[in-house]
């Protein structure tokens, strides 16, 4: 039964997981890319951009599952609830 519930949340956060694992190896391979040890901002931008998406992902299971949800972001907050009203 364990070994079924850890192949259930393995294959539940995969996304996540490629999403983030690309993130971190774009950081890593820009130290290797001339200029030698210089991050560009465009790498900052994409990888926020990649986890973004890892983020929303995350908020699209967590509705599937009935769970609220909220993002805030400076001045904007979005809130998702299962409210049966």
């Amino acid at each position: 039964m364990k070994a079924k519930k850890v192949v259930n949340i393995l294959t539940h956060d995969m996304w996540f997981h490629i999403f983030s694992f690309t993130s971190i190896a774009l950081i890593l391979t820009s130290f290797f890319i001339p200029p030698t040890g210089i991050i560009d901002s465009s790498v900052f931008m994409a990888v926020g951009e990649i986890f973004a998406f890892a983020a929303l992902w995350e908020i699209h299971i967590a509705i599937k599952k009935g769970m609220d949800a909220k993002i805030s972001h400076n001045n904007t907050t979005i809130e998702i609830n299962n409210d049966e009203s």
